[in-house]
């Protein structure tokens, strides 16, 4: 039984072929780029609503963050078809880095000043959609086709994974010895990042040019993308579809508010709550690197999750403390299998050589939803019942899958189930 139970585990969890040296080098070094993040930013939404115990400034310091989502992928995509997009990462890290450090030693200065962190947000939410963008330019070059979603897989647990063990720890620390200490480790851990994603060797392949790179061949690069989601029904739908979910992501902003509003919840439960909805997170990622899904499934699996995510979630303020974490414990894991189909089969169905420009205005499309999604809701928070709110963005949710994933006309059913239109 022993002999036959080691290549067992090897061949499901130990895959060589995909857990060669540049992937383990990428994949360890974004675990401690993700355990920063998950312990600054938990503790960051507590911090400023203690502050300033308003749902709308809340909301604004999000949508700040995601704002550069909107304008810097016009300028990132058609760069990062240009040029190797391991350099432009590590510089990347860097400037993020240091960005870490210095919003530290203001803090320790000037205290609490709310234009402090809208800057911070905005600037951090710039570079952070450019490494988005890069590490999804990145991942299918150094992982085989076959693998990539296995690849996706391993990268959409490493937030959650980092969050279960992280959160508690980071709301426990704030509250402590303050966020300082928090930005501090952001930017140690961002380093550290940095220096193991510097070992990667790989021939990245990209759009290379003798001549130097102009603003007039950036517009036309621009304007390839844009006739690109014109003629492809199904990065289109995908693209509109994407919108909606974005608005649906808007009642997060009032999560922290519920939880220190209600005296059966609190800012304890708020961060007990964030470790179990990524664990649910990292389990749907582990099944899906574990159980792989038929061809021919894929797109039905997808269909029934968004139908199902969008009813529990629509329901998730109303129930007790109990009940939310069972429901996020389940959404987790069916958000988790979906994101993973959904974006494996949008990079199998791009080339290189178009991929750093669709997946910029991807971006585009799920921020121009989420910024006044964000802000119209932590608004109306001022005037509504919370719940009310949570129900009235998930019907918005729904309407997308009906309206961009049902039609056949949109294509999605192809593009989601690849292998099996491959292979017919």
């Amino acid at each position: 039984m022993k002999n036959k139970l080691i290549p067992f585990l090897n061949a499901r969890f130990l895959d060589r072929s995909l857990w060669t040296r540049n992937f383990s080098l990428a994949t360890v070094g974004r675990l401690f780029s993700a355990m920063g993040g998950v312990a600054l930013y938990a503790a960051l939404d507590v911090f400023v609503f203690a502050e300033t115990r308003d749902t709308f400034l809340s909301a604004l310091l999000i949508v700040v963050g995601v704002l550069p989502n909107v304008v810097m992928p016009l300028v990132i995509g058609p760069f990062v078809d240009t040029h190797n997009p391991l350099k432009l990462l590590l510089r990347n890290l860097f400037c993020l880095a240091v960005v870490y450090f210095l919003t530290a030693g203001a803090t320790v200065l000037l205290g609490f000043q709310y234009w402090l962190y809208l800057a911070f947000a905005f600037v951090t939410g710039t570079l952070s959609a450019f490494s988005q963008i890069l590490l999804d330019t990145i991942t299918p070059q150094i992982v085989r086709r076959e693998n990539l979603v296995k690849g996706n897989a391993i990268n959409s647990i490493l937030y959650p994974l980092s969050s279960i063990a992280v959160t508690p720890v980071a709301i426990l620390v704030y509250s402590r010895f303050g966020i300082t200490t928090l930005f501090i480790s952001y930017g140690v851990l961002t380093l550290i990042d940095m220096a193991l994603e510097s070992f990667i060797r790989a021939e990245f392949h990209y759009n290379m040019r003798e001549a130097v790179y102009t603003f007039r061949q950036h517009m036309a690069d621009l304007g390839e993308g844009f006739r690109y989601l014109g003629k492809d029904p199904a990065v289109r739908s995908l693209a509109l579809f994407m919108a909606t979910m974005s608005v649906s992501s808007a009642t997060w902003t009032l999560w922290i508010a519920e939880f220190s509003t209600r005296p059966d919840l609190g800012t304890a439960r708020y961060a007990i709550l964030l470790s179990i909805n990524s664990a649910g997170y990292l389990l749907g990622g582990l099944i899906h690197y574990v159980i792989r899904i038929p061809d021919k499934r894929r797109y039905l699996i997808a269909v029934c999750v968004y139908f199902i995510y969008a009813t529990l979630d629509g329901g998730f303020l109303l129930m007790p403390f109990v009940m939310m974490c069972a429901t996020r414990v389940i959404l987790g894991v069916l958000g988790a299998n979906s994101a993973n189909i959904r974006m494996s089969a949008l990079q199998n169905h791009l080339h290189n050589e178009i991929r750093g420009r669709i997946n910029g205005l991807m971006m585009i499309v799920g921020s121009l939803a989420e910024v006044p999604a964000r802000l119209i809701v932590g608004w109306l928070g001022k005037f509504f019942p919370y719940w009310s709110l949570g129900m009235a963005v998930n019907l918005v949710y729904i309407a997308g899958t009906v309206f961009f994933v049902l039609p056949r006309k949109n294509k999605m059913r192809e593009m989601y189930n690849y292998s099996t239109v491959k292979a017919e």
